[in-house]
């Protein structure tokens, strides 16, 4: 077996304690950004429904609200 030298060993070691950092930090950063995201989506949807809704209260035709989602939806 090959004794490998003390610079090589090192530097193995630099780069998989590297790799399990970014790999660590990138892991946590994911599920940040998923958990956010799916947290905003759910609150758009429920506002989105309580709009619905009040305009359903307010009188509004429900052949119209296809036109409402619509410009509610409208992002330009």
């Amino acid at each position: 077996m090959v004794k490998l030298s003390m610079t090589l060993r090192l530097t193995i070691s630099f780069i998989a304690i590297l790799i399990l950092a970014c790999t660590g930090i990138s892991w946590t950063l994911y599920n940040a950004l998923s958990k956010e995201l799916t947290y905003r989506d759910d609150m758009t949807l429920i506002n989105r429904a309580a709009q619905m809704q009040q305009l359903l209260l307010d009188g509004a035709k429900p052949e119209n609200l296809p036109l409402y989602f619509n410009r509610m939806v409208d992002t330009k």
